[in-house]
């Protein structure tokens, strides 16, 4: 029985003869997982369907052989992951009325663009990633223009060079408190005036 990665934390999981592949969702009933697979579609999901979410718990009773499988291979990742989204979704409402006012100070501090270093800023790029508290940690803010934030998502080797982006590995990871974050000594204050906000 072999894993392959397909996307986020599902995964193609072959069959014990190899003629067959199954999704597996690792993500799915808070990580116990589903898979498409008929003996967990007709025997293991009805029994997990009649639980109450709130009160559902990893347990290998809730797992075919596919799931077990992936869960071998990718298991922690996934605990992991439950654990990120879950801290993130308490977080949420409080962290976004606090960056909308934070982010407006930052980018009338940093007025020019870090990519292209002529055009005004214009948004902020999340050098590290925007979840939980990676999110309003301004050590790793980049004050950027539209055009630029576009070109570090299609060429992510470029940013790096510019140092607008992590390095590989780096992304969503927490960093410690005395992790030294980005800095921006741009002069701020020639030609573009205040920020439109």
């Amino acid at each position: 029985m072999t894993s392959t990665p397909f996307e986020s934390l599902r995964f193609f999981v072959s069959s014990d003869s190899g003629n067959n592949e199954y999704l597996v969702d690792l993500m799915e009933y808070r990580g116990n997982g589903r898979c498409d697979c008929a003996h967990y579609r007709y025997r293991i999901e009805p029994e997990v369907c009649r639980i109450n979410p709130n009160d559902l718990v990893i347990n290998s009773r809730y797992q075919c052989k596919h799931i077990a499988a992936a869960r071998e291979t990718f298991g922690r990742l996934c605990i992991a992951r439950i654990l990120e989204l879950e801290q993130a979704a308490r977080e949420k409402p409080v962290a976004n009325s606090e960056y909308g006012a934070r982010r407006m100070l930052f980018l009338n501090k940093h007025r020019v663009c870090a990519g292209c270093h002529t055009a005004a800023s214009t948004e902020i790029h999340h050098h590290r990633g925007r979840l939980g508290v990676l999110k309003l940690d301004e050590r790793f803010w980049v004050p950027i223009c539209r055009k630029c934030h576009d070109r570090v998502g299609a060429e992510p080797e470029w940013a790096r060079k510019q140092g607008l982006l992590c390095a590989v590995g780096k992304w969503n990871t927490f960093a410690e408190p005395s992790e030294p974050g980005l800095n921006f000594s741009l002069d701020t204050t020639k030609g573009l005036g205040k920020f439109p906000f």
